[in-house]
C-alpha cells in the first residue's frame, strides 16, 4: 500500500520490503486455494456421478433380483405341479397294473373253465353219439324183426 503512517517511517526500509512478498504470497495462497477448491469441486462432481451410477446399477440389480425371485417362485410352482402330476400317474399306473393282474387271473380262470366245458361237451357228444348208435342198432333190429 501507500506507506504505513508517520510512526512507521523510522523502519521504512523493513516496512517497505514486507508488504510486497506477503501480498504475493497471499495471492498465491488464494490462487492455490481456488485451484484446490475447483479440483475438489470436480472430485465432488465425479463422486456424485459415480454415486448416481452406482445407485442406478443397484436399482437395476434390485429389479433383476425381484424378477428372478418371481421366476423362481413360478418355476417352483411348475415343479410342484409336475411332481403332483407324476404322483397321480404313478397311482394310476399301480391301479392299472392291479386291474391288469386281475384281468389276467380272470382270463386264466375263464380259459380253464372253457377248457373243462369243452372236455365235458366232447364227452357228452361221445355219449350222445353212442346213444344214437345204440338207438339206430335197436331200430335196425326191430325193423328186421318186423320184416320177418
Amino acid at each position: 500500500g501507500g506507506g504505513g503512517g508517520g510512526s512507521m517511517s523510522s523502519s521504512s526500509s523493513a516496512a517497505g520490503v514486507l508488504p510486497g512478498p506477503s501480498v504475493v504470497s497471499l495471492q498465491l495462497d488464494l490462487e492455490q486455494s481456488e485451484y484446490s477448491r475447483e479440483r475438489l469441486q470436480g472430485e465432488v462432481t465425479r463422486l456424485r456421478q459415480d454415486f448416481n451410477q452406482l445407485e442406478s446399477n443397484y436399482m437395476k440389480c434390485v429389479e433383476e433380483r425381484t424378477r428372478l425371485v418371481s421366476q423362481l417362485q413360478e418355476r417352483s410352482a411348475e415343479v410342484e405341479q409336475l411332481d403332483q402330476a407324476l404322483r397321480d400317474r404313478q397311482e394310476q399306473l399301480l391301479r392299472l397294473q392291479a386291474e391288469n393282474a386281475h384281468l389276467v387271473q380272470n382270463y386264466a380262470s375263464v380259459k380253464h373253465s372253457l377248457s373243462s366245458d369243452r372236455q365235458s361237451a366232447a364227452a357228452q357228444a361221445e355219449q350222445l353219439l353212442a346213444a344214437q348208435q345204440a338207438v339206430a342198432a335197436e331200430r335196425a333190429q326191430w325193423e328186421a324183426r318186423l320184416q320177418q
